[in-house]
């Protein structure tokens, strides 16, 4: 049995928007599901909805005359069901620690299937989702970063931050998918004109260390900067690369863009944004952010377009007060 009733909603389905239907649905005390309809927009019957158990749904109301033709699936913390009887395909969270992740899946649904008219296509792109998603709701079983990894992944966050905050609304998905550091690309971030390779150091580092001789080289018809991010170790007062992923999915949703971009990076490098919370230990303060112009001429690099084609697996250290001249913007945090 089900309580459905639409609800009349005149801007796309957000963040903000969900938390007011849950908080609806906590005030009905029954004994069995109970739905709110998404969007009297949305050309699909779909619903959120608070089982019996508590645990938090999206629903898919089917028409009398279709079933589809797919086997229910549980996942770690994700369950996609079939009910015949009922005509409706449940998706659950199981686990109530990813809450805020499963209102990121429903507002990606909702963007997907919203205005498409066919239950068929509807179901199959419903499918897509769940399969996509499911990825980031679970804590992968991987080796510890090391303090030095947490660090310069902060960094990278930091700068794509900085990035999102400043970019138009139309711009945040191409700035989420130019992050290519998780996926082991030769700069951090590759833009259309534009390449930016990162660095973290602490605030008593003189140097940063240049791990090849193609981290430095400039794409063909690209200009290269190199980001230097310097911060403090704190644990009182800094900021941990989880608390900086929670800002930067914020951020995603505030201008609406896909947070599934940002979350495949992070699963690029084997992490979920629930999985961030392992290395809470490692906070720092943000100080201070520099780019270089590293496609300025005698500007100080070992890159492969000038090195002897015998030599090979370059590592070296720059001196950050001999990149002075190179400045092309700087700014305090």
């Amino acid at each position: 049995m089900s309580n459905l009733r639409p609800l009349k909603t005149s801007k796309p389905m957000d963040a903000a928007m969900l938390a007011q239907k849950w908080d609806m649905l906590r005030a009905i005390n029954r004994d069995f599901l109970n739905t709110l309809r998404i969007d009297a927009d949305i050309v699909p019957d779909l619903y959120v909805g608070i089982s019996a158990e508590g645990k938090r749904c999206l629903v898919l109301k089917l028409p009398d005359n279709y079933t589809p033709d797919f086997r229910s699936v549980v996942k770690q913390n994700l369950s996609l069901e079939l009910y015949k009887e009922t005509g409706w395909v449940i998706l659950a969270l199981l686990d109530d620690s990813y809450a805020d992740l499963f209102d990121d899946l429903i507002v990606s649904v909702c963007s997907k299937i919203g205005q498409i008219p066919s239950t068929a296509d509807s179901v199959a792109e419903l499918l897509k989702v769940f399969y996509k998603w499911s990825n980031f709701f679970h804590d992968p079983q991987t080796e510890d970063l090391s303090e030095e990894t947490v660090r310069g992944l902060l960094g990278e966050l930091l700068v794509l931050k900085q990035f999102l905050t400043v970019a138009d609304f139309s711009q945040v998905n191409d700035i989420l998918h130019s992050w290519r550091g998780p996926y082991g690309s030769r700069h951090d971030f590759t833009g259309e004109r534009r390449g930016y390779e990162v660095k973290t150091p602490t605030s008593n580092s003189e140097t940063v260390k240049i791990s090849s001789e193609f981290q430095l080289q400039p794409e063909p018809e690209k200009e290269l900067e190199l980001v230097v991010v310097t911060v403090v170790p704190d644990q009182q007062s800094g900021i941990s690369i989880q608390e900086a992923g929670v800002s930067i999915q914020k951020l995603v949703r505030a201008r609406s863009g896909d947070c599934s971009i940002f979350f495949d990076a992070l699963s690029a490098k084997g992490l979920t944004l629930h999985s961030l919370q392992r290395y809470d230990m490692f906070r720092y303060v943000p100080v201070r952010i520099v780019f270089y112009a590293c496609t300025a001429e005698n500007f100080p690099s070992l890159i492969t377009s000038r090195l002897p084609a015998s030599i090979t697996a370059v590592s070296y250290r720059i001196s950050i007060d001999s990149l002075t001249p190179f400045i092309n913007r700087e700014e305090n945090f």
